[in-house]
């Protein structure tokens, strides 16, 4: 079931003894329907003071292709509360528009600082692993779709709710293949899905006419073995993006400038592949390939760190999520993807929400599952952090003017949304 599951970071113990969670339908909260004792109801406490709430309450699944839809709150509104005072509130909240918003609420984000502007690079993007490998949860014991799905909205939902980076996998069925058309699958890893990567650069397309004030970040990472359609796919990128295409140096070239251009998809591909001289070369994935959760967090802090000190001249990809072993997909030890998200997401999440090694050294951040994490707003706090700060310290990091304590609800399967302080 999808539920909706409550995020709460940066905790301390006379909270946790004596705080509430309130849930309301009306951010009035004149129709209270649900509380929570945070002592008896916080679970999977973390090592940042984190924790979440498990409400019981079924989300249903969103497809937002079908109807446009605001900055909004999607009709559950909650706060935290200990005797009588409000500490920290939020809704279920969509975010299609948060770069522009960041520009509207500090001028000068994109356009300052470090050699007179921050490039691309210096952005922190919030993104999906395996971005079109998408299908309702609907349960199966099929192994093949618990270890190819690694998200549950399509693409255009996916960037309605706040994602800009999709890693995409394409490739060709050749059994299935029609004689004389190339159509182009996703793929995860050998594992063909039922979306077509046309229709995935569609939604693209459509969010971008939509919404001028946001890029995307579209990188074909991996190709299947022998695969040699590359003109094919140029042609279909092309027709799909045209325009919107960029044509910049991601190091040189400022959000602003982006947005100026107009030139609002940045398209990349993997080192090696034929057209990464064309567009941009891949995004550099740090993937710690590991099922372990520690050695996934040392190897995405040192790696993160290492390509921020080295200058930050290309794009770069924290892989936030476990990779399944061989033995453990066989022994099902996982429950498959979904599985590892719903285990591990808040977690990875806090690292990104609370510690400034993290924070600092972000470009672009990736989870399986998107919605049961808090990498959306943990990216935006960032990017809030860097336009207020307005200039570089001496060693290139970025650093917040305030420290402000960042609680967080969330949604299991769905979107985790941090509190905002009160009013």
């Amino acid at each position: 079931m999808r539920e909706i599951t409550f995020h709460l970071h940066e905790l301390n113990q006379t909270i946790v003894s004596g705080g509430t969670l309130i849930l309301a339908a009306d951010e009035n909260f004149g129709s209270k329907a649900h509380s929570w004792n945070l002592n008896s109801s916080l679970s999977d406490k973390t090592d940042y003071f984190s924790g979440r709430v498990f409400s019981g309450i079924k989300f249903n699944h969103t497809n937002f292709r079908d109807r446009r839809v605001g900055n909004s709150c999607l009709g559950f509104h909650v706060k935290l509360e200990m005797n009588g005072e409000r500490l920290a509130w939020n809704c279920l909240r969509i975010h299609p528009d948060w770069m522009g918003e960041i520009l509207l609420t500090h001028p000068g984000f994109g356009r300052y600082v470090f050699s007179g502007s921050l490039p691309l690079t210096y952005l922190a993007v919030p993104g999906t692993h395996n971005a079109g490998s998408f299908k309702v949860f609907e349960g199966t014991d099929d192994m093949d779709e618990l270890y190819r799905d690694c998200q549950e909205e399509d693409t255009y939902t996916q960037l309605i709710y706040g994602s800009r980076y999709l890693d995409l996998r394409p490739g060709i069925n050749y059994v299935k293949q029609v004689k004389g058309i190339t159509e182009f699958w996703i793929f995860h890893w050998v594992l063909q899905t039922n979306n077509r990567l046309r229709d995935v650069l569609l939604d693209v397309k459509r969010f971008l006419d939509e919404h001028p004030a946001e890029v995307v970040f579209v990188d074909f990472h991996e190709f299947p073995y022998f695969f040699d359609h590359y003109a094919e796919l140029d042609q279909l990128v092309e027709n799909c993006l045209g325009g919107y295409i960029f044509k910049g140096d991601a190091f040189k070239t400022t959000l602003s400038e982006v947005l100026a251009s107009d030139q609002r998809a940045v398209v990349s591909f993997a080192e090696g592949a034929r057209l990464s001289k064309k567009y941009l070369p891949g995004v550099q994935h740090i993937w710690a390939d590991t099922d372990v959760l520690y050695d996934l967090k040392v190897f995405v802090e040192r790696t993160q760190m290492d390509k921020h000190f080295s200058g930050r001249r290309f794009l770069y990809s924290a892989m936030a999520e476990l990779t399944p072993t061989g033995w453990g997909i066989a022994t099902n030890r996982y429950e498959g993807v979904r599985g590892l998200a719903h285990q591990h997401n808040l977690q990875i999440s806090s690292w990104w929400v609370s510690d400034p090694s993290y924070r600092d050294s972000s470009n672009i951040v990736s989870v399986d599952y998107l919605m049961s994490s808090d990498i959306v707003e943990a990216c935006i706090s960032i990017n809030s952090e860097r336009a207020q700060q307005g200039s570089l310290s001496r060693n290139g990091n970025l650093r917040s003017s305030d420290g402000r304590r960042n609680l967080a609800s969330n949604v299991y399967g769905h979107a985790t949304f941090p509190f905002l302080p009160p009013a």
